[in-house]
């Protein structure tokens, strides 16, 4: 996973995703499958609103942006999308190019660069981030 897109993640402190009134934007994943071999959902995400809003095209023409602040992103989402057993897509683009990440895998990343960088995350089931990264380190595969 590119660094950049931690970084532009961070910097901003959201996330983007499309979504209509009962689902989010997904699409198969290109590298991950179930257990009878079949594609696992991986959720869309972007790192910036102008990357989001380049895919409100075609299917996802009727969705809408939706911006997830960073600390219910890895507070809730990623251990939300790990629990389901999902993976992410990462600034999927026009071409169909996109980057995938293990939830628990980014939740972690994006806590370690705010650590290094002494970003300030106020999150709520955690009482710092270093609580955070010291729950969730183990539970990364890698």
């Amino acid at each position: 996973m590119e660094l950049n897109i931690i970084q532009q993640i961070c910097s901003s402190r959201s996330i983007f995703a499309l979504k209509d009134d009962t689902t989010y934007a997904s699409v198969e994943s290109l590298y991950e499958q179930d257990d009878d071999g079949e594609p696992i959902e991986a959720m869309c995400i972007w790192s910036t609103l102008e990357k989001a809003k380049e895919n409100l095209i075609d299917d996802w023409s009727t969705y809408q942006i939706e911006e997830i602040t960073i600390n219910d992103f890895i507070e809730n989402w990623c251990l939300g999308i790990f629990n389901d057993g999902l993976v992410f897509s990462l600034n999927l683009n026009l071409d169909g190019d996109t980057q995938e990440a293990q939830p628990l895998d980014l939740a972690y990343k994006i806590a370690q660069y705010t650590y290094l960088e002494k970003l300030e995350i106020k999150l709520n089931k955690f009482q710092d981030i270093s609580e955070f990264i010291e729950k969730i380190k183990p539970l990364i595969l890698e």
